[in-house]
Protein backbone atom coordinates (compact mmCIF):
# COMPACT_ATOMS: atom_id res chain seq x y z
CA UNK A 1 0.00 0.00 0.00
CA UNK A 2 2.93 2.38 -0.12
CA UNK A 3 2.64 3.47 -3.65
CA UNK A 4 4.60 6.55 -3.28
CA UNK A 5 7.46 4.40 -2.19
CA UNK A 6 7.21 1.59 -4.87
CA UNK A 7 6.90 4.40 -7.63
CA UNK A 8 10.43 5.54 -6.36
CA UNK A 9 11.67 1.96 -6.29
CA UNK A 10 10.46 1.15 -9.92
CA UNK A 11 12.02 4.50 -11.09
CA UNK A 12 15.55 4.01 -9.68
CA UNK A 13 15.12 0.20 -11.18
CA UNK A 14 13.73 1.56 -14.32
CA UNK A 15 17.24 3.77 -14.17
CA UNK A 16 19.71 0.78 -13.80
CA UNK A 17 17.32 -1.38 -16.06
CA UNK A 18 15.41 0.05 -18.67
CA UNK A 19 15.59 -2.76 -20.67
CA UNK A 20 14.06 -5.09 -17.63
CA UNK A 21 10.40 -6.44 -18.60
CA UNK A 22 9.74 -6.90 -15.01
CA UNK A 23 10.49 -3.14 -13.89
CA UNK A 24 8.83 -1.83 -17.15
CA UNK A 25 5.58 -3.92 -16.44
CA UNK A 26 5.73 -3.24 -12.99
CA UNK A 27 6.37 0.11 -12.90
CA UNK A 28 3.35 0.47 -15.44
CA UNK A 29 0.36 -1.93 -13.56
CA UNK A 30 1.54 0.66 -11.00
CA UNK A 31 0.54 3.58 -12.91
CA UNK A 32 -2.05 2.36 -14.76
CA UNK A 33 -3.81 1.52 -11.61
CA UNK A 34 -3.70 4.70 -9.91
CA UNK A 35 -5.42 5.80 -13.08
CA UNK A 36 -1.84 7.44 -14.49
CA UNK A 37 -2.45 6.32 -18.08
CA UNK A 38 -0.63 8.84 -20.34
CA UNK A 39 2.47 7.73 -18.16
CA UNK A 40 1.67 3.90 -18.24
CA UNK A 41 1.25 3.79 -21.98
CA UNK A 42 4.44 4.41 -23.03
CA UNK A 43 5.92 1.54 -20.30
CA UNK A 44 3.61 -0.58 -22.02
CA UNK A 45 4.86 -0.05 -25.17
CA UNK A 46 8.43 -0.41 -24.22
CA UNK A 47 7.83 -3.54 -23.01
CA UNK A 48 5.71 -4.59 -25.67
CA UNK A 49 8.73 -3.28 -27.89
CA UNK A 50 11.38 -5.79 -26.38
CA UNK A 51 8.77 -8.51 -25.88
CA UNK A 52 6.14 -8.57 -28.49
CA UNK A 53 4.37 -11.77 -26.74
CA UNK A 54 4.96 -10.96 -23.20
CA UNK A 55 0.76 -11.04 -22.06
CA UNK A 56 1.30 -8.47 -18.57
CA UNK A 57 2.56 -6.14 -20.96
CA UNK A 58 -0.26 -6.43 -23.69
CA UNK A 59 -2.99 -6.73 -21.22
CA UNK A 60 -2.19 -3.26 -19.55
CA UNK A 61 -1.74 -1.63 -22.89
CA UNK A 62 -4.93 -3.41 -24.18
CA UNK A 63 -6.60 -1.62 -20.95
CA UNK A 64 -5.82 1.60 -21.50
CA UNK A 65 -6.30 1.51 -25.42
CA UNK A 66 -9.92 0.48 -24.64
CA UNK A 67 -10.55 3.07 -21.81
CA UNK A 68 -9.47 5.99 -24.66
CA UNK A 69 -11.24 4.54 -27.16
CA UNK A 70 -8.86 2.63 -29.62
CA UNK A 71 -10.61 -0.43 -29.78
CA UNK A 72 -9.16 -2.40 -32.49
CA UNK A 73 -5.77 -2.43 -31.12
CA UNK A 74 -6.83 -3.34 -27.42
CA UNK A 75 -8.72 -6.36 -29.11
CA UNK A 76 -5.31 -7.75 -30.67
CA UNK A 77 -3.81 -7.20 -27.26
CA UNK A 78 -6.32 -9.10 -25.53
CA UNK A 79 -6.21 -11.85 -28.08
CA UNK A 80 -2.48 -11.30 -27.36
CA UNK A 81 -2.91 -11.62 -24.12
CA UNK A 82 -5.13 -14.39 -23.80
CA UNK A 83 -2.36 -16.88 -25.43
CA UNK A 84 -0.94 -17.22 -22.27
CA UNK A 85 -2.40 -20.35 -19.68
CA UNK A 86 -2.45 -17.95 -16.68
CA UNK A 87 -4.48 -15.34 -18.39
CA UNK A 88 -6.43 -17.78 -20.31
CA UNK A 89 -7.93 -18.79 -17.06
CA UNK A 90 -8.98 -15.42 -15.79
CA UNK A 91 -12.44 -14.57 -16.11
CA UNK A 92 -12.20 -11.02 -15.54
CA UNK A 93 -9.80 -10.85 -18.75
CA UNK A 94 -12.25 -12.68 -20.86
CA UNK A 95 -15.18 -10.50 -19.41
CA UNK A 96 -13.81 -7.27 -20.65
CA UNK A 97 -12.55 -8.80 -23.99
CA UNK A 98 -16.11 -10.01 -24.28
CA UNK A 99 -17.55 -6.85 -23.72
CA UNK A 100 -14.83 -5.16 -26.15
CA UNK A 101 -15.84 -7.36 -28.79
CA UNK A 102 -19.72 -5.94 -28.24
CA UNK A 103 -19.06 -2.56 -28.71
CA UNK A 104 -17.04 -3.32 -31.72
CA UNK A 105 -20.55 -5.66 -33.01
CA UNK A 106 -18.69 -8.87 -33.05
CA UNK A 107 -21.83 -10.36 -31.68
CA UNK A 108 -20.48 -14.13 -32.04
CA UNK A 109 -17.56 -13.86 -30.45
CA UNK A 110 -18.20 -11.28 -28.08
CA UNK A 111 -21.04 -14.65 -26.80
CA UNK A 112 -18.34 -16.82 -26.55
CA UNK A 113 -15.59 -14.67 -25.27
CA UNK A 114 -18.62 -14.15 -22.20
CA UNK A 115 -19.69 -18.02 -21.68
CA UNK A 116 -15.73 -18.81 -21.43
CA UNK A 117 -15.61 -16.06 -18.31
CA UNK A 118 -19.14 -17.39 -16.79
CA UNK A 119 -17.77 -20.91 -16.97
CA UNK A 120 -15.18 -19.41 -15.08
CA UNK A 121 -16.48 -17.71 -12.60
CA UNK A 122 -20.12 -17.15 -12.64
CA UNK A 123 -19.96 -13.70 -10.54
CA UNK A 124 -22.65 -11.05 -10.43
CA UNK A 125 -19.74 -8.92 -12.27
CA UNK A 126 -19.39 -12.01 -15.21
CA UNK A 127 -23.63 -11.82 -15.10
CA UNK A 128 -24.13 -8.16 -15.59
CA UNK A 129 -21.44 -8.47 -18.57
CA UNK A 130 -23.62 -11.39 -20.14
CA UNK A 131 -26.62 -9.47 -19.48
CA UNK A 132 -24.97 -6.25 -21.84
CA UNK A 133 -24.25 -8.08 -24.46
CA UNK A 134 -27.54 -10.23 -24.52
CA UNK A 135 -29.11 -6.27 -23.92
CA UNK A 136 -27.06 -5.07 -26.91
CA UNK A 137 -27.64 -7.81 -29.43
CA UNK A 138 -31.34 -7.48 -29.14
CA UNK A 139 -32.08 -10.82 -26.74
CA UNK A 140 -33.54 -8.30 -23.95
CA UNK A 141 -35.54 -11.63 -22.14
CA UNK A 142 -32.62 -13.30 -21.67
CA UNK A 143 -30.72 -9.62 -20.18
CA UNK A 144 -33.34 -9.08 -17.80
CA UNK A 145 -32.82 -12.69 -16.44
CA UNK A 146 -28.98 -12.20 -16.50
CA UNK A 147 -29.10 -8.92 -14.76
CA UNK A 148 -31.67 -11.02 -12.00
CA UNK A 149 -29.26 -13.49 -11.94
CA UNK A 150 -26.28 -10.93 -11.07
CA UNK A 151 -28.78 -8.54 -8.67
CA UNK A 152 -29.55 -11.93 -6.68
CA UNK A 153 -25.82 -12.97 -6.56
CA UNK A 154 -24.57 -9.71 -4.75
CA UNK A 155 -28.34 -7.81 -3.59
CA UNK A 156 -25.75 -5.03 -2.43
CA UNK A 157 -24.45 -3.86 -5.32
CA UNK A 158 -26.40 -0.75 -6.59
CA UNK A 159 -24.76 -0.25 -10.48
CA UNK A 160 -26.89 -3.76 -10.88
CA UNK A 161 -30.11 -2.48 -9.76
CA UNK A 162 -29.33 0.73 -11.41
CA UNK A 163 -28.58 -0.61 -14.98
CA UNK A 164 -31.68 -2.51 -14.87
CA UNK A 165 -33.40 0.46 -13.61
CA UNK A 166 -32.13 2.08 -16.61
CA UNK A 167 -33.49 -0.37 -19.26
CA UNK A 168 -36.88 -0.78 -17.65
CA UNK A 169 -37.33 3.00 -18.13
CA UNK A 170 -36.00 2.55 -21.89
CA UNK A 171 -38.56 -0.18 -22.59
CA UNK A 172 -41.52 1.96 -20.83
CA UNK A 173 -41.85 -0.39 -17.57
CA UNK A 174 -42.29 2.76 -15.04
CA UNK A 175 -43.05 0.96 -12.07
CA UNK A 176 -40.67 -1.36 -12.25
CA UNK A 177 -38.22 0.99 -13.22
CA UNK A 178 -39.24 2.72 -9.90
CA UNK A 179 -39.27 0.34 -7.73
CA UNK A 180 -35.66 -0.92 -8.69
CA UNK A 181 -34.97 3.05 -8.18
CA UNK A 182 -36.20 3.33 -4.74
CA UNK A 183 -34.38 0.38 -3.63
CA UNK A 184 -31.59 1.94 -3.91
CA UNK A 185 -32.68 5.18 -2.55
CA UNK A 186 -33.42 3.34 0.19
CA UNK A 187 -29.39 3.05 0.91
CA UNK A 188 -28.04 5.99 -0.16
CA UNK A 189 -29.44 8.90 -2.21
CA UNK A 190 -28.04 8.36 -5.73
CA UNK A 191 -28.29 10.60 -8.29
CA UNK A 192 -28.71 8.11 -11.50
CA UNK A 193 -31.63 6.64 -8.99
CA UNK A 194 -33.05 9.93 -8.97
CA UNK A 195 -32.92 10.59 -12.26
CA UNK A 196 -34.70 6.90 -13.00
CA UNK A 197 -37.53 8.25 -10.76
CA UNK A 198 -37.24 11.44 -11.96
CA UNK A 199 -38.17 10.29 -15.41
CA UNK A 200 -40.73 7.61 -14.79
CA UNK A 201 -42.81 10.09 -13.15
CA UNK A 202 -42.91 12.82 -15.01
CA UNK A 203 -43.87 10.24 -17.76
CA UNK A 204 -47.07 9.20 -15.42
CA UNK A 205 -47.43 12.78 -14.96
CA UNK A 206 -46.29 12.96 -11.88
CA UNK A 207 -44.92 16.16 -11.71
CA UNK A 208 -44.05 17.95 -8.42
CA UNK A 209 -42.42 14.44 -7.60
CA UNK A 210 -40.32 14.35 -10.90
CA UNK A 211 -38.96 17.91 -10.12
CA UNK A 212 -38.15 16.84 -6.69
CA UNK A 213 -36.24 13.99 -7.83
CA UNK A 214 -34.36 16.08 -11.04
CA UNK A 215 -33.83 18.40 -8.50
CA UNK A 216 -31.79 16.53 -6.06
CA UNK A 217 -30.18 14.49 -9.11
CA UNK A 218 -28.88 17.99 -10.41
CA UNK A 219 -27.38 19.04 -6.69
CA UNK A 220 -25.00 16.16 -6.97
CA UNK A 221 -22.90 17.99 -9.58
CA UNK A 222 -19.41 16.48 -7.70
CA UNK A 223 -20.23 13.29 -7.54
CA UNK A 224 -22.24 12.48 -10.82
CA UNK A 225 -21.70 15.36 -13.15
CA UNK A 226 -23.26 13.61 -16.35
CA UNK A 227 -26.27 12.69 -14.62
CA UNK A 228 -26.81 16.20 -13.18
CA UNK A 229 -26.87 18.08 -16.26
CA UNK A 230 -29.20 15.87 -17.58
CA UNK A 231 -31.20 15.98 -14.42
CA UNK A 232 -31.35 19.55 -15.21
CA UNK A 233 -31.26 19.62 -18.41
CA UNK A 234 -34.78 17.40 -18.03
CA UNK A 235 -35.89 19.85 -15.22
CA UNK A 236 -35.41 22.69 -17.02
CA UNK A 237 -37.59 21.52 -19.62
CA UNK A 238 -40.30 20.79 -16.94
CA UNK A 239 -40.34 24.23 -15.87
CA UNK A 240 -40.68 25.62 -19.21
CA UNK A 241 -44.31 26.90 -19.86
CA UNK A 242 -46.47 25.00 -22.02
CA UNK A 243 -46.63 26.23 -25.41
Amino acid sequence: GRTDDARAAYQLAEGRHPKTLEVLTGMAWLLHRQGLDDRARPLFERAVKIHPNNASANLGLAEIQRSQGDLASAQAGYEKALENPGWAKNASVHRDYAELLSARQKTGQAVAAVTRALTLDPSAATLLSAARIERRRGGHEAAYRNVGYALSADPAREDIALQRALWLLEDGRLPEAEADAEAVLARSDHALARWVRGCARARRGDLAGARADLASAAAQRREHPFVARAALALLEELHAPAD
